[in-house]
């Protein structure tokens, strides 16, 4: 269950005592309907003050506890979501590749379907077993024969229902399909809105938009459909099996004198907490096959994913690459490619636009693998490896991403860092002006918005700078920066303490000179 799985279970267990109790209404008023209808028959006033005072307490009783159920379930389905979003969340950041889309529907949509009709059902499952079992005791105790026959007859909608699961599951994934490419479709069409706009083309847009919107709603109908009719089936079935024949068996019994009227109408009224429990774990068995597909990702989730470690103490000895090939997209970029850096080396690699340069750094860091020839870093071969240690490395991107949080919180990733450290990044960023006007708790909107290129480039250089790690790869540092911050950062990023990586398609030649090599891409491989 996914209770068991991912929820407190200390917490569980302090449940399940309490759902047991809360769920004894129903046995409570079948046994003093039975006394007060016995106290009757009887004509014996004692007995029904008896049978009153039990029915007081006994309400009273279980309304507190029942009081005290409802906080502690709040408290545990509210952890077990945590601890399942906390698990995917771990799972989805380590993954190779990311369908961002698919996975902001899975931590969205999904996942709250999983806590309607998965994890809350199994807890409504629970309460009604307990229900059942209380009841069906009594019930027993009263008349054992009438009791069987509520059982029997309640239980044959059951088996038939659990035949139909399968429609109900198969429903489920086309709706969580169709829900994923939704997703991916509106947010696609937000991103672009500026473009739309320019171009007018609002019509073919909104026509893909409504068409992935009518396929969500179709299939959702489907699903919705198809588990209604199935409750609904069921429900007639359930209640002419459970109303008609064992009301018929149980006044034929009283007649004969097996049973009396008091116990009947006992049985009678503890058949609601028999037939209605059943029926209710047919329809949450029914919800909870919505959420299957669901529950086998969170379960085949791997939160504890992780790379080998190597020290952060140890001293950056080199990188080799030896004769390699190197593949994106399907697309082999160049081959026999050589590279020997070496500690406090600074290193230019240079080549047209689309030559792979980019993908190069990306390869260095393990993001992609070098298909062919020998990649090693500190003397450890990783070749075809995408999961080795990266905590050398510092990466500026060209196209840096920014989270919708304050300036400094960008920088620092909410790492703590001391306030000298926090300014020297600052001033070798030559972030220090734009601090001064909007101070660092200025917020950059979504991917930087309120920023200009510029700024937003050198926070990413500021975040490489403040943790001054031994490898400092920079892919195009200065694409966005005027002339006189551009010379600026070069002249930074040359001064850097440790080894650094840059790739550019355009440096001046006085500024070559300055690298201890100067790689042209190229000319030394092919450009396939």
């Amino acid at each position: 269950m996914t209770i068991w799985k991912y929820g407190n279970r200390k917490l569980l267990v302090l449940l399940i005592p309490l759902l047991i109790i809360s769920n004894l209404f129903g046995t409570l008023v079948g046994v003093v309907l039975s006394m007060f209808v016995k106290a009757a028959t009887m004509k014996n006033i004692v007995y029904f003050f008896q049978a009153a005072v039990l029915c007081v307490l006994g309400v009273c009783s279980i309304s507190i506890v029942s009081i005290v159920c409802v906080y502690v379930r709040s408290k545990f389905i509210y952890q077990t979501n945590l601890n399942i979003k906390g698990r995917m969340l771990q799972s989805i950041i380590h993954k190779e590749s990311l369908d961002e889309s698919r996975e902001l529907s899975f931590m969205t949509n999904d996942l709250k379907l999983l806590e309607t009709n998965g994890i809350e059902k199994e807890i409504e499952v629970l309460s009604y077993v307990f229900e059942f079992v209380s009841a069906f005791v009594v019930a027993i105790f009263f008349d054992w024969v009438t009791t069987l026959v509520f059982l029997i007859c309640g239980l044959i909608p059951a088996v038939i229902s659990s035949k139909l699961g399968g429609k109900i599951s198969k429903a489920s994934k086309e709706w969580s399909k169709s829900n994923a490419n939704y997703t991916r479709r509106i947010k696609d069409l937000f991103a672009g809105i500026e473009t739309i706009r320019v171009y007018n083309v609002f019509k073919t847009f909104y026509s893909k938009g409504f068409s992935e919107s009518e396929k969500l709603e179709s299939s959702l109908r489907t699903m919705n459909t198809r588990v209604g009719t199935i409750q609904q089936m069921m429900f007639g079935l359930t209640y002419l099996l459970t109303l008609l024949l064992p009301f018929g068996v149980g006044i034929y019994r009283v007649i004969q004198g097996a049973s009396t009227l008091a116990l009947f109408m006992g049985v009678m009224q503890l058949s609601n907490s028999i037939t209605n429990p059943l029926m209710g774990m047919l329809s949450d068995w029914n919800l909870l096959q919505t959420t299957k597909g669901i529950r086998e990702k969170v379960d085949g989730a791997d939160p504890n994913k992780s790379v080998e470690n190597i020290s952060a103490s140890q001293e950056f000895s080199g990188i080799i690459v030896s004769d390699a090939t190197l593949k994106a997209g399907g697309r082999i970029l160049f081959k026999h490619l050589n590279l020997d850096i070496k500690p406090n080396d600074k290193v230019l690699i240079m080549a047209p636009s689309g030559f792979g340069k980019s993908t190069l750094l990306r390869a260095l860091v393990g993001e992609y693998p070098f298909s062919e020839g020998r990649y090693k870093l500190n003397g450890r071969d990783v070749t075809g490896e995408t999961e080795f240690p990266t905590n050398i490395f510092s990466m500026i991107k060209q196209n840096p991403f920014l989270f919708n949080d304050t300036l400094v919180n960008n920088i620092t990733l909410e790492q703590n860092f001391e306030t000298e450290k926090l300014t020297r990044a600052l001033d070798k960023a030559d972030l220090t002006k734009l601090v001064r006007i909007k101070g660092l708790q200025y917020l950059v909107g979504d991917n930087g918005q309120d920023l200009s290129g510029g700024q937003a480039q050198r926070i990413e250089i500021a975040r490489a700078f403040i943790r001054c790690r031994q490898v400092l790869l920079a892919d195009e540092p200065t694409s966005a920066l005027d002339e006189n911050s551009s010379e600026i950062i070069q002249k930074n990023l040359l001064n850097y303490s440790g080894t650094l990586i840059q790739v550019s398609h355009k440096v001046p030649l006085e500024v070559q000179k300055r690298f201890t090599q100067v790689i042209q891409l190229d000319r030394t491989v092919p450009m396939l």
